[in-house]
């Protein structure tokens, strides 16, 4: 729960107590589609309940309709919560943890000497590219969202997992180079920009089970070097998200604060973000 008044902004865990859940009947999935996407857009309370669950039922099947406030999950989350609500049916055990403890780890990782190198990776980075990159410059006045979806079939996707494989690259390599490519052709005064990323923030396997909100959004400066092969281009990609990777931890409203200290016009460092989840239920 969260609770925001004069003195600032509070988050408490409520005590558990059980709760009985809508019950939905469809005729079939394009109604249940229309459905969700209606109810995907009328937004939660902050202040309020910030989970809720209804059970669904079409003549052919049943399954569970989640809507969770991003401030208390992420992408793996709801892939967690899919995993589990199926072992719970097959009466199966189920392992998870309490966030509060991830809360605490973050404590600990603030006053540590991991914090600080993680800092100064960022910065150095900072430093190869002072002049952000923007794809536009125009400002939206809304928050509103639309999306595109494009689904790639079975033989595409096993040609970018081959290529990948082949190349010993990650397949999210693959799209940030190409995004490198655009990018590089869209702005042909920058060499250098930086895209965002957000990155899984989990190391162990108490991190893996637990319900929460964990993802960190963390910059990566991309180069757009047309003197090289794509190859090359690739692996020196490869090479940065590793770098990129190990120091994730370090929390982009820091950096951001650091930033500005030199420079008190930069509001950001990029207005692109590339996100890859790979989660499976």
């Amino acid at each position: 729960r969260i609770i925001e008044n004069s003195t600032g902004i509070t988050q408490y865990v409520q005590d558990f107590h059980e709760q009985d859940f809508d019950v939905l009947h469809f005729e079939d999935m394009t109604a249940f589609i229309n459905y969700a996407d209606a109810y995907a857009k009328d937004p939660i309370e902050l202040s309020g309940q910030l989970c809720e669950i209804k059970i669904v039922i079409l003549p052919d099947r049943y399954g569970l309709l989640v809507k969770i406030h991003h401030i208390i999950s992420d992408a793996w989350t709801v892939a967690l919560l899919a995993t589990q609500f199926n072992l719970i049916l097959k009466g199966e055990e189920v392992t998870a943890y309490s966030y509060l403890d991830y809360c605490d780890s973050e404590k600990n990782y603030l006053e540590s000497k991991r914090y600080l190198r993680d800092k100064e990776f960022f910065l150095g980075q900072l430093k190869q590219c002072e002049e952000p990159a923007f794809i536009s410059k125009k400002k939206e006045r809304t928050f509103d969202a639309a999306r595109k979806v494009i689904i790639i079939n079975t033989q595409q996707a096993k040609k970018i997992r081959d290529f990948a494989e082949k190349n010993e690259v990650s397949v999210f390599s693959i799209w940030a180079t190409v995004l490198a490519v655009y990018m590089g052709r869209l702005k042909t005064d920058s060499e250098k920009f930086f895209i965002g990323t957000t990155v899984l923030n989990r190391y162990t396997e108490k991190d893996f089970n637990t319900a929460g909100m964990f993802i960190n959004t963390v910059p990566v400066l991309l180069e757009a070097n047309f003197k090289k092969t794509f190859i090359e281009s690739l692996e020196k990609t490869e090479d940065t998200l590793m770098s990129v990777f190990r120091h994730q931890k370090y929390n982009y409203e820091d950096m951001i604060t650091d930033v500005r200290k030199d420079n008190y016009n930069c509001d950001k460092l990029y207005d692109i973000v590339l996100s890859y989840m790979n989660a499976t239920i």
